[in-house]
């Protein structure tokens, strides 16, 4: 793609990706608690840590001239993942549902730690070298620290009728190392913060048979360059059957 002139920018030379992909290995433990504060209300709180070596990621490492990142697959040899997922569904009438949510994730390579505890990591300012800080790394990219959901589920089971919203939050996540010192520690490396809203409306006929109709990502929030997976409000139509 270069040699064709589809290159704008190269953000990590294919030198710099290292061996061959190996095998990723990995263990986990996950401990939940599951309670029902009072009626019509259930509470689920999971605590959770991954281990994992030679993870295989994905990592943006060129723009091409139309604005697509090019992407690739990379290892990374020490990495841990740890967080707290929070689930609350409500049922205040028999009609509807309320479900919230609430995630918090941290995704870093060890060996980046190391390093930054060290103080063998720079990046340029201002023509100058600052010392990157364990604070200022962003982990892995395309992972945010916090997240979360909202859902209203309204039925009407004697009309078929069920209508649904969606909301799901998505706090600010590391995109790709633009300043070539191998991590995400800038604040023009990241992927801005967005919500994002789903509604959707179903009817079913004669128990067997249902009608849906909905919008996805009502906002029409959109970032070609860095997110491309979301192309803005999208419209749907779906027919079922059950036999």
């Amino acid at each position: 793609m270069r040699a064709q002139g589809q290159i704008e920018e190269q953000f990590r030379s294919p030198e710099a990706l290292g061996e061959p992909l190996s095998p990723e290995t990995s263990w986990a433990f996950n401990v939940g608690l599951t309670a029902t504060p009072w009626d019509g209300a259930t509470l689920r709180f999971d605590v959770y840590q991954n281990e994992v070596s030679n993870l295989i990621d994905t990592e943006a490492v060129a723009r091409k001239t139309n604005g697509q990142s090019v992407y690739t697959y990379v290892n990374r040899n020490e990495v841990f993942t740890r967080g707290v997922e929070a689930r609350l569904t409500l049922r205040p009438t028999t009609r509807l549902d309320v479900q919230l949510g609430y995630d918090y994730l941290e995704a870093k390579d060890r060996q980046v730690l190391e390093q930054l505890e060290e103080g063998t990591i720079y990046r340029r300012e201002d023509g100058r070298d600052i010392r990157v800080t364990v604070d200022d790394y962003a982990g892995l990219p395309g992972r945010a620290t916090h997240s979360g959901t909202a859902q209203l589920r309204y039925a009407v089971e004697s009309l078929g009728l069920t209508a649904s919203v969606q909301g799901t939050l998505r706090g600010r996540a590391g995109y790709a190392d633009l300043d070539g010192n191998g991590i995400i520690d800038a604040d023009r490396e990241y992927l801005e913060r967005r919500m994002l809203w789903d509604a959707a409306l179903s009817k079913t006929l004669r128990d067997n048979y249902t009608l849906r109709v909905g919008t996805e990502n009502l906002l029409d929030y959109t970032n070609p360059t860095r997110v491309p997976s979301l192309p803005g409000r999208t419209w749907f139509v779906e027919a079922q059957a059950r036999f």
